[in-house]
């Protein structure tokens, strides 16, 4: 729906009519300059000569867009008159600003009336030039002249001069009103008996370089605010003094007891006199020096806190050259964090960890004695021992074995943990006979759950019994946690140059991370712990340490649905892979 303001119609005809006026003047302002220019081009040196003494704009420098049109201007039409009449300040004044590559406009005589010259033009746009030469100031100017207005009136009536800079004065081009900033200053013009005749403004439009200022103190302010925001210590230095040019409040609150301020505009040294002999200056030396960036991991920190006590801190951290435009290191970058609680986390896990393993040391070595002599004890009551003395002997003597064997795992397992890699006895194998009897040992305490399959006769070269032991972890732990409904399978694939051992139970799908911290010594994966089955976390450790100690690896997949799948992939010769 179009709704019909009284009134309007009438006054946009009006303004389309002046505008199309304007149209044709300055259409007809173009025509007369060409015609001036196309005159210039055909009089002869000669004829400048005979006519530079009759020449009224002989005062003008030559060329120049803003020449040509003041000389191409009807005077004679307009208030100033014709150029034989100006005042010979008019004309000095006139000829200076059009001989100047700075931009400069005048304001002349009591209707303000407006002159520029050749660089100005740019900050005209479209709009106002040609029609603005010669034109009153107010005319030319109405959208600003509530702000240049008074200020040419403190010049003229005054004397007053003024100096703005980057100073906002919108005015209208390119066919809107736009936000411009100047730095420029009116200056009193006078005749020679000092009467004030008009306003010299000399100015440089500053609009790009505001707006690239006021970005950059944007980008400095999110910058600034992501620093002050930052979860980590931010800190930079300038100069080869090292100066503290910004501190964050992260770093503040865990290397200072002061302010950013009393920080701020300091050296480190004076800022923080403790560090003398910690070793940091000395970092912050080399770094300005060689532009090498130093990281350093949970180095020890010592820092005095606001009661003046000293407060040991571990930080993690990198301090990074600082960079010039030219390329020239000019500071340092640091950034940090305080890692205290996980570096004492580590301590003491290495502690518990460090005693852990005496007491197994101390633990195997102590007990292999006394079951040594129990078991020599139970093979002499096993001689010439009637069939209940027998019995009761034989299975101490199997108990004897079974300790015997567990002490063995525990000093494997402190082996591996130890990063060492455990002793192995080479030799001949059939693959499917070793495990065949493995399987048949097993079924005697776990009865037929245990199924063994092989796709053919595998022969290689292998330690036995560390093969043995390595399937009756695995199966034990498929028969402790696997579905008791289900069977556990055991099979034998050849694949090329190696040997696929692979142990699979039914049962509730285990999650990646319960997968990926099977491996690790002493620990129990949490589904373990809450079947209420007993163990010491080791089992998986032996099978990975005695599968890489062959020169192979392992492996565990688990999908619900599909159960759980244990896999050693072994070469079929480790006698090379283990000398």
């Amino acid at each position: 729906m179009t709704t019909f303001t009284p009134g309007l119609g009438s006054a946009l005809s009006q303004e389309q009519k002046e505008i199309e006026r304007l149209r044709e003047e300055v259409a007809a302002l173009r025509s007369k300059l060409a015609a001036t220019e196309h005159a210039y081009r055909a009089v002869t040196p000669l004829d400048l000569v005979r006519l530079s003494n009759s020449d009224p704009f002989r005062f003008l420098p030559a060329g120049g867009e803003t020449g040509v049109l003041i000389r191409a201007l009807n005077w004679e039409r307009h208030s100033l008159g014709q150029p034989q009449t100006w005042s010979p300040v008019l004309k000095v004044t006139l000829a200076t600003i059009l001989g100047s590559r700075h931009p400069m406009f005048l304001f002349w005589g009591p209707d303000a009336l407006c002159f520029y010259n050749d660089a100005y033009l740019p900050s005209f746009g479209q709009g106002k030039h040609p029609a603005a030469m010669g034109q009153p100031g107010q005319q030319c100017w109405p959208e600003i002249w509530s702000i240049i207005g008074p200020q040419i009136e403190d010049v003229m009536e005054r004397g007053v001069p003024s100096w703005h800079v980057d100073h906002l004065v919108p005015i209208l081009r390119n066919g809107k009103v736009e936000e411009v900033y100047w730095t420029y200053g009116y200056s009193p013009v006078r005749e020679t008996d000092g009467a004030i005749v008009g306003t010299l403004v000399i100015c440089t439009e500053t609009t790009n370089a505001v707006h690239s200022r006021a970005e950059l103190a944007a980008e400095r302010e999110k910058l600034q605010s992501i620093f002050a925001q930052a979860p980590v210590g931010i800190c930079v230095t300038e100069g080869p003094e090292h100066v503290y040019s910004l501190v964050n409040p992260f770093a503040l609150s865990m290397i200072s007891p002061s302010n950013e301020r009393e920080m701020v505009g300091k050296t480190v040294s004076k800022a923080q006199p403790e560090l003398e002999g910690q070793g940091f200056n000395e970092l912050l030396d080399r770094v300005y020096q060689t532009g090498e960036a130093f990281t350093g991991r949970a180095l020890p920190f010592e820092v005095v806190q606001a009661d003046g006590s000293n407060k040991k801190l571990y930080l993690d951290f990198v301090y990074v050259a600082k960079r010039n435009a030219d390329g020239a290191i000019d500071g340092i970058l640091c950034v940090f964090t305080d890692v205290t609680e996980r570096q004492l986390a580590i301590e003491q896990l290495e502690t518990e960890q460090q005693l852990r393993e005496q007491f197994v040391a101390a633990l195997t070595h102590d007990l292999r004695t006394p079951l040594t002599a129990a078991k020599m004890s139970a093979q002499l009551m096993m001689r010439n021992a009637d069939e209940k003395t027998l019995k009761l002997a034989s299975r101490i003597s199997h108990n004897m074995d079974r300790a015997e064997l567990m002490i063995r795992d525990l000093l494997d397992a402190s082996r591996i943990k130890a990063g060492e890699r455990v002793p192995l006895k080479i030799e001949a194998c059939d693959l499917n006979s070793v495990l065949h009897g493995t399987v048949e040992d097993l079924a005697a305490a776990y009865g037929d759950r245990l199924v063994f399959k092989s796709s053919g006769q595998v022969l290689g070269w292998w330690d036995r019994l560390a093969v043995q032991r390595c399937v009756e972890n695995l199966a034990i732990n498929a028969v402790k946690y696997g579905s008791t409904s289900a069977p556990v399978s055991i099979s034998v694939d050849q694949d090329g140059d190696f040997v696929l051992i692979s142990v699979h139970n039914d049962g509730i799908a285990l999650s990646s991370q319960e997968i990926n911290g099977f491996f690790k010594p002493f620990k129990r994966a949490e589904s373990a712990m809450r079947s209420g089955q007993k163990g010491w976390g080791i089992g998986l450790t032996l099978v990975k340490g005695f599968a890489e100690a062959h020169g192979g690896s392992v492996e565990a997949r688990s999908e619900e649905g599909q159960g759980t799948t244990f896999t050693m992939r072994l070469p079929l010769d480790t006698r090379q892979t283990h000398a």
